[in-house]
Parts: C-alpha cells; sequence; structure tokens
C-alpha cells in the first residue's frame, strides 16, 4: 500500500503519481507484472489504465470500492445507493465537493488539474477484473 498523497490537500493527480511510483519501486525490486495486483477503487482503476499507457498489465485488479466514478448522478439513482454500508447517498455528494476542490490546486505550469473519469477510458488490455 503505497503512502500516496490525499485530498482535498493533494489533487488526485498527485495520488495516481505517488501510486504510479509505488508500482515502479515494486518493478525496480524485481516483481513482474505478473505478481502485481492492483485493488482499491478511483485509484486503482487510474493507475491500471496509466499502466496500460506504459505498456505493463498487472496481474489483475480487483475494484472493492464503491467509489470507481466521480459523477455522483449515477450512483445517487442506482436502486441499491440506501443500503450501501460503506457510503450513504449524501457522501457522494461531499466526496464530489473533495475532488472538485482538489482539482482546483495547480500543476508546476499553473494549470488545475481535470476531473479524470476512470470508468470513461476502460480499454482493451486492462488486467483481468475477477
Amino acid at each position: 500500500m503505497p503512502n500516496y498523497r490525499k485530498i482535498p490537500k493533494h489533487s488526485i493527480r498527485e495520488a495516481i503519481d505517488d501510486c504510479y511510483d509505488g508500482y515502479r519501486w515494486l518493478r525496480r525490486e524485481g516483481f513482474q507484472p505478473a505478481q502485481i495486483v492492483l485493488a482499491g477503487g478511483y485509484l486503482a482503476l487510474a493507475l491500471a489504465q496509466r499502466l496500460l499507457e506504459c505498456g505493463e498489465q498487472p496481474a489483475a485488479l480487483v475494484a472493492m470500492s464503491p467509489l470507481l466514478q466521480l459523477a455522483t448522478q449515477p450512483k445517487t439513482t442506482h436502486p441499491n445507493t440506501g443500503s450501501d454500508a460503506m457510503f450513504p447517498p449524501r457522501a457522494f455528494d461531499a466526496f464530489h465537493g473533495l475532488i472538485t476542490r482538489a482539482a482546483a490546486h495547480r500543476d508546476a505550469a499553473a494549470h488545475p488539474d481535470a476531473l479524470y473519469e476512470p470508468l470513461d477510458h476502460i480499454q482493451p488490455g486492462m488486467p483481468p477484473t475477477p
């Protein structure tokens, strides 16, 4: 588990960069992609997409978080929303507010982060998701 920078003090991009650095550390330590499983939610999915762009495919991706997308509307209108033990409906709005504020952080070139929706970028070559 990498110690990544967290919102709202840092941007999501920085958190993904930290997760990528953790993956690269594992590779430098001799672990092969077939020995690495990404687990989590939003960050794990975004990291898998970045690794795909770099020609890497970990052994698997385990999505175990309801926070796989930033858009609140699909989650708040889902029939199971009221039974989610981890995130009640009002939590999605609060989380989206944190993400939006974190995206306002500017990079070294003074550009704000764009809001990135990993579910909008699923493509062939992603790790198997059991």
